[in-house]
């Protein structure tokens, strides 16, 4: 199950289409360049920073539930840098 699919699923769905037409390089290519994505998706539990990069894009999802916290404003400010960074919208 992939987290980042909700944020970015059509450029997932490329990663796994470029890789079965046997373009290797292209695939890892665009997944190097959301690596930094994925890794921003973990900075803590989730649900929490996939809620609030869907919250950024738009999309009301709620925070997340007890025990569950909110991202921190550092851990957001991460988040939303390479978001932006990336032009992730």
């Amino acid at each position: 199950v992939s987290v980042a699919a909700h944020c970015v699923g059509k450029q997932i769905q490329s990663i796994i289409q470029l890789f079965n037409n046997g373009d290797l390089d292209q695939s890892e290519a665009l997944f190097n360049r959301l690596l930094p994505f994925f890794d921003a998706l973990f900075l803590t539990s989730n649900p929490s920073p996939v809620k609030a990069a869907l919250i950024k894009m738009g999309l009301d999802v709620g925070n997340p539930r007890l025990p569950l916290l909110p991202l921190t404003d550092d851990q957001a400010n991460q988040l939303y840098a390479v978001m932006d960074a990336l032009n992730i919208t």
